[in-house]
């Protein structure tokens, strides 16, 4: 944070004495180091996505991996979540590095957004940092990026019963195109995705957070 809006800050958030006066010596000092560190815990870091390094991709898959299994292995079967191991998601996430947009903060991946072509495929964010507007930023960078490179109709696959993750997609646009089966999961009569579709030609920045 710029010194001079601490400044600022920091008049208002220790204010003055009775009599109208900064607080002076070892106090005043106590007062800014306790007011700076407050005020630092409190605002939100803001970041902005970049283009994934490839010497990144471990730390993206080792992200990648844990969330996935966190959040998408309740809907799928056993065999699918055992072949999907940090190797799997490394293998992944090399190859799409390319496409790959990144949060960092203090050096560590904190979010991540991927695609192939006019498929979405993934946007991730680690625990810490849900309901910040991540998501959402990551979403809106990776549709631009999309859009930049051609694409007028942008697809996603949503597992069926991911409801949470459906309604995130909506809020931003995205609308069910239809539901199909993947075959390529481990179960005989596979895993019912929702196809999710939204048009990026006049794509807009402006959305709810999340």
């Amino acid at each position: 944070m710029p010194d001079r809006l601490l400044s600022v800050l920091l008049h208002d958030h220790v204010g003055q004495s009775s009599n109208d006066r900064e607080p002076s010596g070892w106090r005043a000092g106590w007062a800014a180091r306790v007011s700076v560190n407050a005020l630092r815990r409190k605002m939100p870091v803001i970041v902005v996505p970049r283009y994934a390094q490839a010497s990144e991709v471990p730390q993206i898959a080792a992200l990648y991996h844990a969330i996935w299994h966190e959040t998408h292995a309740r809907f799928m079967p056993e065999q699918e979540c055992a072949r999907r191991d940090i190797a799997f998601f490394h293998d992944r996430m090399a190859m799409l590095q390319p496409a790959t947009l990144v949060v960092a903060h203090d050096r560590a991946i904190v979010g991540f957004a991927a695609w192939h072509d006019d498929v979405l495929s993934q946007v991730f964010v680690a625990s810490a940092r849900r309901g910040t507007g991540l998501a959402s930023r990551l979403m809106s960078a990776a549709e631009r990026e999309m859009a930049g490179h051609g694409v007028s109709l942008a697809k996603l696959h949503c597992v069926v019963g991911n409801d949470r993750a459906r309604s995130f997609y909506e809020r931003h646009g995205w609308a069910v195109l239809e539901q199909f089966v993947d075959p390529k999961t481990g179960r005989p009569d596979g895993v019912p995705f929702w196809r999710m579709v939204k048009h990026l030609s006049n794509h807009s920045s402006n959305h709810r957070g999340s």
